[in-house]
């Protein structure tokens, strides 16, 4: 009866250790996809505000080039039928 008691002891033990483990697990499960998740999040937010910044520069390179650029052909308009 003794060992019967002892054993049964030791699979309870077992069975608590197993289930700690596994709630544990789940916890750091969660945790981890919640951050994963956050980063992605701001990943997007990082590359549109670069995305933004990118398109402000290049608007601003674009309006330099057509104010540097002449435009004046010397043509008159009145010889032209």
């Amino acid at each position: 009866m003794e060992n019967e008691e002892k054993s049964n002891g030791a699979v309870i033990g077992i069975i608590i250790i197993v289930v700690l483990l596994i709630v544990g697990g789940f916890f750091t499960w969660q945790n981890s996809a919640k951050k994963l998740a956050e980063q992605e999040k701001n990943k997007a937010e990082l590359e549109a505000i670069i995305d933004s910044e990118n398109l402000d520069i290049e608007l601003d390179a674009l309006d330099q080039d057509l104010n540097s650029t002449n435009t004046d052909i010397d043509l008159n308009l009145d010889t032209l039928e």
